[in-house]
């Protein structure tokens, strides 16, 4: 199972490649800012301001294309596959796309007619039908750039590699925080370029980083669940198609800080309601991806070894009160033999003492029970790598952390009740609450032997797939 330990250098090119990014990033943004007086004066035909910046900003993409090719080349090569590069069908894409950015349009046409009543948009010049057209396919081609680019750079490669060097959802975090961070060089020049200040511009940023954190995610989890970038990829097209349109409303009403706010909240909230419908439709419609077995054994190993070594050093500590380990409640290895009752604790000077023994018990037999488990789990979806197994797997480590919970409530209930008892022996003064506590006991010891015998039929279900 070696070949599935954690990669701590594809966790280096990762951080690499998004440094490259934003150090490019931040460049070009500032020569923008730079350059806008002299390219605003420059007769360029059929193109007004607009156009012209569009122009830029197609450039620029560009630019950062060669950047992300140039890296491909002398750095790291990566294949097609490994970037998500798939084939989909073209209408499916395009209609999960749309649905899953489809609470943002909603929001502004509903929230636009009553904004434009308290603040009309200005005339309108009628310009040349052929700048229009022109300015149109820079907006369409421009999309398509930064489309293309960000996800080739965050859920094609970064996502990729950080898949291999963490495991559980660091991977899908780390991505989409990488990726908000990559849009605030773009905040900083508009904040110190405008003049005079705009306090808009300064609350944009706090609202649009947890929008493009919650994008992030939500685009990882896309291109993780279909296997494929291009989902994604027109993904990522709708939600910056839907915001550019309400983009004059939001300029129009700039100068009063709370109206813009109310309309971006309430974006957020069914932009985020979407979203989360994006979760069960991609499962539903896609089948769970061949790269989730890696991940899965990657992230089963780690674990296996993370418990084995926190066990090791529990019991090493001087702290640890000697106690034998207790296995899988289903005979996994010959010879070990199920939990079933509580056995009987060694005498305490304090509850406190008998408590902290008892949490610290249990939380050793539940390392070494994981460790175990998990163990055993990599071995079972290596020898069988098929992604139908991992419901029940995934199933099967939920119901060890429902079962150290039950042990842990057992075990202190259980250590409390003897600790009475010896001080009632001993002093002779009879303790009131012992009888409400051993009904309590036993009630927990039956839900605890009913759950092990129910665990026991799980984790067979699991090993036996």
């Amino acid at each position: 199972m070696a070949k599935y330990a954690l990669d701590k250098s594809a966790r280096r090119d990762a951080f690499a490649l998004f440094l490259i990014v934003l150090g490019a990033t931040t460049i070009i943004v500032a020569l923008q800012s730079l350059l806008l007086p002299v390219i605003d004066v420059l007769p360029i035909p059929f193109l007004d301001s607009f156009g012209k910046r569009m122009l830029m900003n197609i450039l620029a993409y560009v630019g950062l294309m060669v950047v992300l090719i140039v890296f491909f080349v002398v750095y790291d090569s990566p294949s097609f596959e490994a970037l998500g590069l798939t084939t989909w069908k073209l209408p499916l894409v395009l209609i999960f796309g749309f649905v899953t950015t489809i609470g943002f349009p909603i929001v502004m046409l509903v929230s636009s007619p009553i904004m434009m009543s308290f603040f009309p948009l200005p005339a309108i010049s009628s310009p040349e039908f052929l700048a229009i057209v022109l300015e149109i396919v820079w907006l369409v081609v421009f999309l398509i750039l930064v489309a293309v680019f960000e996800e080739l750079v965050f859920r094609g490669y970064i996502f990729n590699k950080l898949r291999r060097g963490y495991t559980g959802f660091r991977p899908f975090v780390l991505t989409a925080i990488l990726f908000a961070v990559l849009h605030v060089p773009k905040y900083v020049v508009q904040i110190v370029t405008t003049v005079p200040f705009d306090p808009f511009y300064l609350i944009l940023p706090a609202v649009q980083v947890p929008i493009l954190i919650m994008s992030g995610l939500t685009f990882s989890a896309i291109r993780y669940y279909t296997g494929s970038i291009i989902v994604p990829m027109m993904t990522h097209f709708f939600w910056n198609f839907f915001t550019l349109l309400a983009q004059p409303v939001l300029e129009v009403i700039s100068i009063f800080i709370m109206a813009p706010l109310i309309i971006v909240l309430v974006a957020i909230l069914s932009m985020h309601t979407s979203f989360h419908l994006s979760w069960p439709l991609t499962r539903s419609i896609f089948p769970q991806s061949l790269e989730s077995v890696d991940d899965y054994l990657r992230g089963f190993v780690a674990r296996a070894e993370k418990f084995n070594i926190m066990a090791k050093r529990m019991q090493s500590s001087r702290s640890f009160t000697e106690g034998e380990p207790k296995s899988l409640p289903v005979g996994i290895v010959e010879g070990d033999e199920a939990v079933r009752g509580v056995e009987p604790h060694p005498r305490f000077v304090s509850l406190t003492e008998s408590t902290r023994y008892n949490r610290r018990l249990v939380r050793y037999n539940y390392m070494c029970r994981s460790a175990l488990w998990f163990h055993h789990a990599a071995l079972l979806l290596h020898e069988n790598q098929t992604p139908e197994i991992i419901p029940g797997l995934r199933s099967a480590t939920k119901q060890l952390r429902t079962l150290y919970k039950l042990e842990l409530r057992l075990r202190t209930l259980a250590g409390r009740l003897e600790y009475y008892l010896e001080r009632q022996t001993t002093t002779g003064i009879p303790i009131k609450s012992i009888p409400k506590l051993q009904g309590t006991l036993e009630r927990y010891r039956t839900r605890y032997n009913a759950f092990v015998q129910t665990l026991d039929q799980r984790l067979l279900d699991a090993i036996n797939g």
